[in-house]
Parts: C-alpha cells; structure tokens; sequence
C-alpha cells in the first residue's frame, strides 16, 4: 500500500527544553485515509504537525532526529516552499494564514506565488471555492468572515496548490458548533470529490468518530494508544486516562455497561444510538412504568414554577443586509 505519510524514529525536542515533545514516533499513513491524532494539551498535536511540512525544522529551531517522508520526500531535504506541492498545513487560526483583501485575492495568493498562469490561477481558485462551498464569496472582504468560513477559506488557500495531503491542526478548536459542522461537511467533500490524504490534530471527538480511518493517542510525545476511533469512545476510562472530553452519550452508555446491562459493542456513539439503546433498556428493565408512577404519585405538591430571568422574542440580528445571524 502507497504511503502518504511516514515517520521513523522521530524525536524532537524544542531549544532549551530538557524533554523532547515528540519521542520515538513511528507510523504511516496510506494514501487517501483520513488519520486524526488527538491528545491533552501539550501531548505534542501541534509539534507533529509541524514536522510534517518541515517548518520543524527548517523554520522552528530545535533538534529533530529519524525521518519524516511526505508522499515520498523527506522533508529535511526539501525546502518548506517546495513541500506545498505535496502537503497543505492548514492551522487552528485561519488569521495567520489569510493574507487577502478579498476571497478571491487571498485563495490565489498561493498558485500566484508559484508565478502560474492567470488563468491557471483563476481555475484552481474557482475549484478551491467550490470545494469549500465558498463559490459567490469571492469579492467579499475576508474581514467580514466569520470563523466558519475563514477556516475554510484557509483550506481554500491551500487547496488552491493542488497537494496530495491536507493536514489540519486543530482546524475546529476556535469554532462554535456551527462552524465545526462547516468544517467537516467540507472534508467530507474533499475527501469524496478529491481522494485527499486528510490528516487531523482534534481536541473534539463528536466530529471525528464516524468519519476517521484511524486514531491515534498521543501523550507526552509518544503514541499511547492506536487504533479504530469507535473501540477507543466506548473505553471511558481510556479516554478520560488521555484527558480527552468523552461523548456524553458513551458516559451513559458506559454506566448501563458497568451494571451488565448491555455489551461493550453497544455502547452508543450518537444521539440516535443512545435514543434507541436507553428505550429499548427501559423496556427490557421494566424501568418506564417504576419511572412514570415515580413522576405521577398523588398527593405530592406541584413543583414550583421559577421565575423568568431572560425572555427574547422576535429577536432578529443582521450581519450585512444579506446576512442574516438571527
């Protein structure tokens, strides 16, 4: 199987620290998989992706050691311009990386740079658009994104390069629910439309579950644990061990796993599963009926009715005259 991604042996420790932030890491990735990495703050998430285009260590001073293989390059011997053509770093603030005044400006800043032709320029721009569902964006001023759409008009920027491989750090860690759901509705269009290589650092797990090849657990530099997402979301112990946020509904499913009444397997991922599995649990239980006479016993007072802290109605709130917000 192609590799699209390879480490062996990588060590890296930042100047002036006495512990290396990546230890001895060793995996691969095969061409058009979907590998996320995830880990507690400061397990090294970020470290590795910057290894991967080489601003580790040709930007980043530090000593590295093994090698990093990016579609067939070792990323020691190639600069960090010429890289680009192989992988698209795309980082946690799209600020850092949005350099335009318009959408259009800034997706082409990128193949311009590489001195192309403008009409090879202006396609892979509207093709970059077009993959991140930005297309009718492209003379709107950047500054009036919202967070959403600058992460994806960083990828946009990077797409516009043509690489085989799109590593995202931590693409969703400053985005609300809405623009997480962006973001990965995007990749999945990348990936389907693309056979992308996508590799991603993640803090949230919601996202990634259904969607990752493969997981892998970094802590303290190292790789501590490898494997399918699923088997590694239904060990809560495991996760929380990792300090990473289980799913609240693997929490529930957990505890009917503690008290024998349903298998490992079964322990819900999604809201849908957890919706059927706790139903179908009452049911078998004879727990509806115990709860609903514990809900309906006469003679207890009614509840008291709380007082009104906030009310909103008819709320309606525009960005732009074409923007709506609320």
């Amino acid at each position: 199987m192609c590799k699209a991604i390879e480490l062996r042996d990588v060590c890296y420790r930042y100047p002036n620290s006495s512990q290396p932030s990546l230890n001895n890491l060793t995996f691969s990735v095969p061409k058009g998989a979907f590998v996320v990495v995830m880990g507690r703050s400061g397990a090294g998430k970020t470290t590795l992706s910057l290894c991967l285009n080489g601003l580790i260590p040709q930007f980043l001073e530090g000593e590295l050691n093994g090698a990093v293989v990016i579609d067939g390059q070792d990323v020691c011997l190639h600069s960090v311009q010429s890289m680009v053509r192989h992988i698209g770093l795309v980082l946690d603030d799209p600020e850092t990386q949005i350099f335009g005044r318009t959408v259009w400006e800034d997706a082409a800043f990128g193949p311009a740079n590489l001195s192309l032709p403008i009409k090879d320029i202006r396609r892979r721009v509207d093709d970059a658009l077009k993959s991140v569902h930005l297309q009718g964006y492209e003379e709107r001023e950047t500054a009036g994104l919202s967070g959403g759409e600058k992460q994806r008009l960083a990828i946009a920027g990077v797409l516009a390069l043509q690489p085989e491989i799109l590593a995202l750090d931590e693409p969703t860690s400053e985005l609300d629910p809405v623009g997480r759901t962006e973001i990965y509705h995007t990749i999945d269009t990348l990936r389907s439309a693309k056979q992308l290589t996508i590799f991603v650092t993640e803090q949230n797990s919601e996202e990634i579950i259904c969607r990752a090849d493969e997981l892998l657990v970094l802590d303290r530099g190292v790789i501590a644990w490898q494997g399918i997402p699923q088997e590694f979301f239904r060990n809560i112990p495991l996760v929380t061990e990792f300090g990473i946020r289980p799913l609240s509904v693997g929490l529930v499913g957990w505890d009917f796993y503690q008290k024998g009444w349903i298998a490992f397997k079964e322990i819900p991922l999604d809201v849908a599963a957890a919706g059927k599995l706790i139903g179908s649990v009452l049911i078998k239980r004879n727990l509806i009926d115990r709860i609903n006479g514990r809900t309906a016993q006469p003679g207890l007072p009614p509840a008291a009715k709380a007082p009104v802290l906030i009310r909103v109605n008819n709320l309606n709130y525009r960005y732009t005259p074409d923007r709506i917000a609320l």
